[in-house]
């Protein structure tokens, strides 16, 4: 019964992502990379192994409401999956790298070439593991159509006590038909 409340929790983040939005004003699409331990997480429950950041690249859409809201889905591809099936927690080349994303952020603090922003995020890992979702809030900021962004998501929906951390920078590349 939790596992089937963990997969609805995360199909209204994915539409929850979408739905809110008004009017769509601004499409683009975005490319970002980072540092992430979700990748480490994903199989592993224990908090007190030393924490392994790995390198990831996300690709999506995303899109800008009337009301500045971003919202945007995409897929984040991780250089390296951890798992129990092989000693020490290592590389395991049969474990699905892809996570699926979507989020929803606003401007707090928006100036010419400054923005402040403020929102949520959640993963669900396209593999058959253990912790296959993340969900929490993102707190980034843009300088001139650049993004660095950090993240802190809860991987345990049960007992709260397995979290994932990620630093981000991402470009978004606009699309022709914006107002």
């Amino acid at each position: 019964m939790i596992k089937l409340f963990r997969y609805y929790l995360c199909g209204i983040a994915l539409i929850v992502g979408f739905a809110i939005c008004a009017d769509v004003h601004k499409h683009s699409f975005f490319l970002s990379s980072g540092l992430s331990d979700i990748s480490h997480k994903i199989w592993n429950d224990d908090t007190s192994i030393d924490q392994t950041f790995d390198y990831f690249v996300s690709l999506g859409y995303s899109r800008i409401d009337l009301n500045g809201v971003r919202s945007g889905l995409g897929l984040m591809y991780l250089t390296q999956i951890y798992s129990p099936f092989d000693e020490d927690y290592v590389y395991n080349e049969d474990i699905v790298a892809l996570n699926l994303i979507s989020f929803l952020n606003k401007s707090i603090i928006d100036k010419k070439f400054f923005q402040l922003n403020a929102g949520f995020k959640s993963y669900y890992n396209l593999g058959g593991s253990y912790n296959n979702i993340a969900i929490g809030p993102t707190l980034g900021v843009s300088l001139k159509g650049i993004s660095f962004e950090y993240f802190k998501g809860c991987m345990d929906l049960v007992d709260f006590s397995l979290y994932t951390d990620e630093i981000s920078v991402s470009v978004n590349i606009k699309l022709g038909n914006n107002d």
